[in-house]
């Protein structure tokens, strides 16, 4: 848990910052919890918290709680609603769900919120962010899907039951509420276990197997409203939306109604697999042959049926060759019996030609005599969207949002990898630190905005000069790193010599007016065999050292650090 209440030496301490038992809990709880004042300082957080917001390192060592709620409020769709419901926060008299907003990268928080009132102390809200964005894709989903399906959904004989994650029903048609004689209102909440006999099996367990398989089909004892049991024949499919699964109960009383209500399901699932671009795939392993209860199979990879022969090695070369490997591993520890299903995250050729991100779960439904899988069953989801979106995330928790270099974070660890490659082959190894020089008078001058297109430009200028395969970050306000590796002390100084001279003859036009700029370099290196006695910090160290003295000998240099 970080505390932040160690904002200044004279800020009295609020006895929940150092609770053991709830830093504790701060420390393991799932959801980002923040803990405010009344008078709104921040008086403790815990690492989800950050993780959620994207705090960059530089705001966390200024633990400022103005700066900090506007860096909130701008991943936000709507920053000043947010803004203006801060100050709604201090009347919350009760546990409750304050609300929820909407980022601008997609996702959705929900904000709860819970006073805390301590004897002698002053009062104090608990603030608990939850990640809701996939129960909230869930929701819109289903209201798109919903539309699409009204008419088959609300006609069919079938009873239609959709069920979320935990087992409680989100929706049932009005065969579904005749079959169990329960009001609509009524049944939707209602859980799976409240209308399974529980001695026919154990319903917990089979709903976790469900949700891990994919699918299921089979007999089952309900219960209606008026206590009278029923068997039913139930298909079930699970994802069919994210968080979100189906099941079709049949009255077995009614073998004619049972026909057509397998007419009205294989159209009802194939609607629903198109909207949540999924779809079945059967492969014989005898056989080697696959198929599909749906042309979507090979739509969603803009192929015609037909196009792709039905045997297993033709869709197994449309996989990409970089993925290959993994997918057939996973594959193949389940068909050997090694793994209980299959799941695989892999890349597809789309006949167009680009690739598009697939997760394929199954399980096998026979097998032999020696326990190899003969038939497995399972789903194709296309999960692009979700990559595209993690692949963003990524991007965020890497790289400087203002500049576009690299972090702090990331440059040690691309440092250390360089070290170590530098290391095994007795390689040379240099890095510069950079600073800016009086770039707080352009900031007191022109504003953070001029400030911030100062350090764009001098990234530019950087660029222009370093070569490729060195690595720039911004690792601090007007601060910057640089490593270039295979390169001697000489290459390293150089180079430095060259970026001083260019950022000396570019001022950075602001406002009509252009601003001379210089910059103060410090260089370490690491000459060939001398990198596996030495660490990335010892040489960020002397560079940093080397730094400073420049600029006590007036700025605008290079200087080469002396001997460790």
């Amino acid at each position: 848990m970080q505390d932040a209440s160690r904002q200044s030496s004279s800020s009295p301490v609020h006895p929940l910052a150092d609770d053991a038992l709830v830093r504790a809990t701060f420390d393991s709880a799932p959801d980002g919890i923040v803990v405010v004042g009344i008078d709104g300082r921040i008086l403790a957080f815990n690492a989800r918290f950050l993780a959620l917001w994207n705090f960059p390192a530089d705001m966390l060592a200024r633990r400022d709680a103005v700066e900090m709620r506007q860096h909130t409020a701008n991943q936000l769709q709507d920053p000043q609603a947010y803004l203006r419901s801060l100050r709604m926060l201090a009347g919350t008299d009760r546990s409750q769900v304050f609300d929820s907003v909407a980022l601008v990268d997609g996702r959705v928080f929900e904000r709860h919120v819970s006073p805390v009132q301590v004897p002698g102390r002053p009062a104090a809200l608990v603030v608990r962010w939850r990640d809701i964005t996939a129960r909230h894709q869930a929701e819109q989903a289903l209201a798109r899907s919903r539309a699409r399906l009204s008419a088959i959904f609300e006609h069919a004989l079938n009873a239609i039951l959709l069920a979320s994650d935990e087992g409680r029903y989100l929706d049932a048609n009005p065969a579904a509420c005749a079959m169990l004689g329960y009001p609509h209102a009524q049944l939707v909440g209602m859980r799976v276990v409240d209308v399974v006999v529980p001695d026919t099996l154990d319903v917990v367990a089979n709903w976790a197997g469900f949700l891990e398989s994919g699918s299921s089909r089979g007999r089952i004892r309900l219960r209606r409203s008026d206590g009278v049991q029923l068997d039913a024949q139930y298909n079930a499919v699970a994802h069919m939306l994210p968080g979100v699964h189906l099941s079709i109960l049949s009255d077995l009383s009614d073998e004619v109604r049972a026909q057509r209500r397998q007419q009205e399901l294989t159209a009802l699932l194939e609607l629903a697999m198109m909207d949540a671009d999924t779809a079945f795939w059967d492969v014989d392993l005898q056989a080697l042959r696959v198929s599909s209860l749906n042309t979507h199979w090979h739509t969603m990879l803009g192929y015609a049926p037909g196009e792709v022969p039905d045997t297993l090695q033709a869709w197994d070369a449309l996989v990409h060759p970089d993925d290959a490997a993994e997918r057939s591993r996973a594959w193949f520890d389940h068909v050997q019996g090694r793994s209980s299903t299959y799941q695989a995250e892999f890349r597809m050729r789309h006949q167009q030609g680009h690739w598009v991100w697939m997760q394929a779960r199954g399980r096998a439904v026979a097998r032999d005599a020696q326990g190899m899988a003969t038939r497995v069953v399972g789903l194709r989801t296309d999960i692009s969207a979700r990559k595209l979106v993690e692949q963003r995330l990524e991007r965020l928790a890497h790289t400087d949002a203002l500049t576009s270099v690299v972090n702090r974070r990331r440059f040690t660890e691309l440092a250390a990898d360089e070290l170590s490659r530098a290391s095994r082959h007795g390689q040379p190894l240099a890095l510069l630190m950079m600073d800016l020089d009086h770039f707080k008078a352009v900031n007191d001058r022109f504003g953070h905005a001029g400030g911030d297109e100062v350090l764009r430009a001098f990234v530019d200028i950087a660029h222009g000069v370093m070569r490729q395969g060195d690595v720039l970050a911004r690792v601090g306000g007007e601060e910057f790193a640089a490593l270039l590796p295979q390169t001697t002390l000489e290459g390293a100084l150089a180079l430095a010599q060259r970026l001083r001279q260019a950022v000396h003859d570019h001022p950075t036009l602001l406002d009509g007016v252009a601003v001379p700029c210089t910059v103060s370099i410090g260089v370490a290196g690491l000459a060939e065999g001398e990198a596996e006695q030495a660490s990335i910090d010892a040489l960020m160290v002397a560079a940093d050292r080397a730094l400073y003295a420049c600029k006590a000998q007036g700025r605008d240099r290079v200087l080469v650090a002396g001997p460790r």
